[in-house]
């Protein structure tokens, strides 16, 4: 537990421009390259930390396998961004000549709107569609652009669209698993900006903010406090966001205490962001100690995502996590029950 825990807190230190003291340096280089691995790669943060290593004069501070482990991490996100702004470009012709409105979300979103390819890893491209748009935008991807669909779709989004040396797409028709009163704000303020030569959506930048908390916090409610989740609210809050929006969206959320941990976390990077809680980041470490401690032990990374979302879920104690978790938890084994059954 110790090492997964001396990880973060010097990846937190850092991120939030607090040199970390001697200790926390010597305990965190004794974790070794794996525990960083996977530490980084939960949180989701490895590029946003090479940046900030390097402008703070720490990067020389760190071993060399680290810091190449870092300058990949960052490499790999310049790669991945340039080819998601060309898979963007392709998509927006596609999409402007069938007079089908497309909204870039999340990742995809902040690369449009100026955010340098390497600052931030992205892994796929999301997609906000209106849903009697969705299915004729998700044939079109296939037939013309040789995407293939995969998987099962979702309430939120249809199947997963993938094509060799590409990211993988996912269509949205909402932003989570209930409607809410976002899906139809979304549509409105957008600002318009060219994907190559050909216009794509954005959402303004208040409902970029909430986008992120209510991806944060409601569909990754298993998964709540990672530090790109953060950095994210905290480069986002422009002062074009409106106060006023965001702490109504706080108050009728229904994760009000998680929404206001993540908020007042992203106020210490950016004051700008309102801050509820003087403990916020208490939160956080607690919360991730024990998730990375449980991730970090399992060889097989599906088992230890498994182990980071319940054990963040169990760490956090919040009884309406608790209960949610149950019923999915009886609806799966109901599930396989009623499988065996029928292959008996």
């Amino acid at each position: 537990m110790g090492s997964s825990a001396a990880v973060h807190e010097l990846v937190a230190c850092v991120l939030r421009g607090r040199p970390p003291d001697g200790e926390t340096w010597r305990r965190a280089f004794e974790a070794p390259p794996p525990i960083w691995h996977r530490v980084l790669g939960f949180e989701g943060c490895a590029p946003q930390l090479d940046w900030a290593l390097r402008e703070q004069s720490l990067a020389d501070r760190m071993p060399v396998a680290l810091r190449e482990m870092l300058r990949n991490a960052t490499s790999t996100a310049l790669r991945l961004g340039l080819i998601a702004h060309s898979q963007l470009a392709e998509i927006a012709a596609i999409a402007s000549a069938s007079n089908i409105r497309v909204m870039a979300l999340k990742g995809a979103a902040q690369l449009l709107g100026g955010r340098i390819p390497a600052a931030r890893s992205i892994s796929d491209i999301d997609l906000l569609v209106h849903p009697e748009d969705a299915d004729r935008l998700h044939a079109l991807l296939r037939e013309n652009l040789r995407y293939a669909s995969s998987g099962q779709g979702y309430e939120h989004h249809l199947p997963v669209l993938d094509r060799r040396g590409s990211l993988s797409i996912d269509l949205h028709v909402q932003l989570a698993d209930a409607p809410s009163d976002l899906d139809r704000a979304m549509w409105s303020a957008t600002r318009v900006v060219n994907a190559g030569a050909h216009p794509i959506e954005l959402p303004s930048e208040t409902n970029m903010v909430l986008h992120t908390l209510e991806h944060g916090i409601t569909l990754n409610w298993m998964g709540r406090y990672r530090l790109r989740d953060v950095l994210d609210i905290a480069s986002l809050y422009t002062a074009a966001v409106s106060h006023e929006a965001v702490q109504s969206y706080v108050a009728r959320s229904g994760a009000e205490e998680a929404c206001e941990i993540l908020l007042s976390a992203a106020h210490a990077l950016e004051p700008r962001v309102p801050r509820f809680r003087g403990d916020a980041w208490s939160t956080i470490r607690r919360v991730a100690r024990v998730r990375l401690a449980l991730a970090a032990l399992p060889s097989s990374p599906r088992v230890a995502e498994r182990c980071f979302r319940y054990g963040g879920l169990v760490a956090e104690a919040s009884p309406r996590s608790m209960i949610r978790a149950g019923r999915l938890a009886m609806r799966r084994l109901v599930a396989v029950c009623a499988h065996a059954v029928a292959n008996a």
